[in-house]
């Protein structure tokens, strides 16, 4: 649909309505005027019905050439009650060449609209127009606009709601799941509105996030899947796309970006190039499995054949925590992520790269606990054998004497591993996890770790 249609008499559109047309357009308004040439036999009022089919605006100019058609006087009067009958004005007269008297002439009805003279210039009809077809509306209404044609139904601009929006801020990772920025107020009222509209957005996104559990630990396919059921999230996250693929780092491995598969590539290859070009440097080789510059950055490592040849611990570290001086991701205790690993829930990711996560909780020991989980609901309560891994762990270390799994810490495992899958929503049984995790060595590793810390003492 167009901005505007120009409804002119033939001898009209060289004098006058080109020249306007072009100067509408200048102002990025759509203009559609040459099928609206009138002549004679033409039908006036249907050649305004069927403009307004096709527009939001009708600009009529009204000059001695158009009354020269002598329009019968129903069609003249049709066009009043066309006005009066809209709920908004749109039919504009533009008065050329004639006044009041001239008007009032040919149609006393007509007369009575409010009309723009041609003899004030191009430049005052044009801005007429424009305080007609594109007013200079309030920040809220705009954004209200802007919610409104993406299907959601927010109040009116007087509802306390949109200070709640104003107030809102998504950027505060310690409040808020998935917390990024979307831009500072600017001082336009149509970019304030626009970034009003992208708070609500967030607003709903982040809550969202809660009630379906997101994490790195959602099937990419559940993921995109949820956010296309959130009008106007994808273009968002899509335009902070960084912060995206750090909540999300599941999208960075090939097969599973979605949407955001082309702007991934894009970021991942001059990622790339940006890593090749310190190939000969020493940056990173602390990180590396290969003792030389890693290949990619650690954002990237899921999507590098060779994990970038960064060591386990790191990526796992990288899909768990984000990256240092970043915002984290990390929803759930670490415990609750290798939970998740040792059950088959995640087999969605491919069997290198779980394999690889595994390998890095193995390496990074960071997974004990001493309570229930730090997001566990309020009926989850300490029992008289949470913790007792850890000081049969601790103890074990310190004495330097063989590990040999107590009863307790046995049902401190199957407490915490039951505590995590329910707050997962993981449908696996305790037992066969708790093996996994028994078996994969994960105790051992965490007890020599700590061995050594004794040593170094």
């Amino acid at each position: 649909m167009s901005d505007i249609f120009i409804s002119h008499a033939s001898e009209d559109k060289g004098k006058l309505v080109r020249h306007l047309a072009n100067k509408l357009e200048e102002e990025n308004l759509s203009v559609w005027y040459d099928e609206h040439t009138l002549k004679p036999g033409d039908s006036l009022r249907k050649s305004i019905d069927d403009g307004l089919q096709k527009s939001k605006y009708g600009l009529i100019v009204l000059s001695p050439s158009f009354f020269g058609k002598h329009w019968p006087e129903w069609e003249l009067n049709g066009l009043v009650q066309l006005q009066n009958s809209s709920e908004k004005n749109r039919i504009i007269p533009v008065w050329h060449n004639v006044d009041h008297k001239d008007v009032m002439q040919y149609s006393p009805a007509l007369a009575d609209i409010v009309a723009i003279k041609s003899d004030l210039g191009i430049d005052y009809i044009v801005k007429r127009i424009l305080n007609v077809v594109k007013p200079e509306v309030s920040s809220l209404v705009h954004a209200r606009s802007l919610l409104q044609d993406l299907g959601y139904s927010p109040p009116p601009p007087k509802d306390e709601w949109w200070l709640d929006v104003i107030e809102y801020d998504g950027s505060d990772s310690n409040i808020f799941d998935w917390a990024f920025h979307v831009g500072f107020l600017p001082k336009d009222p149509l970019k304030r509105g626009e970034l009003l509209a992208k708070k609500a957005i967030q607003r709903k996104w982040q809550e969202i996030v809660i009630e379906e559990n997101i994490s790195q630990a959602t099937n990419p396919e559940s993921l995109i899947r949820v956010i296309d059921s959130i009008p106007g999230a994808f273009n968002l996250l899509k335009e902070s796309i960084n912060y995206t693929i750090c909540y999300a780092p599941q999208l960075t491995i090939k097969g599973f970006e979605g949407p955001f598969k082309s702007q991934i590539n894009e970021l991942y290859e001059k990622d790339l190039e940006r890593q090749s070009k310190q190939a000969n440097s020493e940056s990173g080789i602390a990180l590396t499995t290969h003792g030389e510059s890693p290949s990619c950055s650690l954002k990237f490592s899921l999507r590098h054949p060779n994990f970038g040849f960064y060591k386990p611990s790191f990526v796992t570290c990288q899909f768990v925590q984000g990256e240092l001086m970043g915002p984290t991701p990390k929803i759930f205790d670490h415990f609750d992520y290798l939970v998740w690993l040792l059950s088959n829930d995640s087999n969605w990711l491919p069997s290198s790269i779980k394999q690889y996560l595994i390998d890095g909780f193995l390496d990074w020991n960071v997974w004990m606990w001493n309570g229930p989980p730090s997001r566990s609901p309020d009926y989850i309560k300490k029992s008289n054998v949470t913790g007792s891994l850890r000081k049969q762990i601790y103890t074990t270390a310190k004495e330097d004497s063989e590990f040999q799994l107590s009863d307790n810490s046995l049902k401190d495992i199957h407490e915490r591993i039951g505590w995590s899958l329910e707050l997962l929503e993981i449908d696996s049984a305790i037992e066969e996890i708790s093996n996994q995790f028994i078996d994969g060595g994960f105790i051992e590793s965490c007890i020599d770790e700590y061995r050594d810390r004794v040593t170094n003492k």
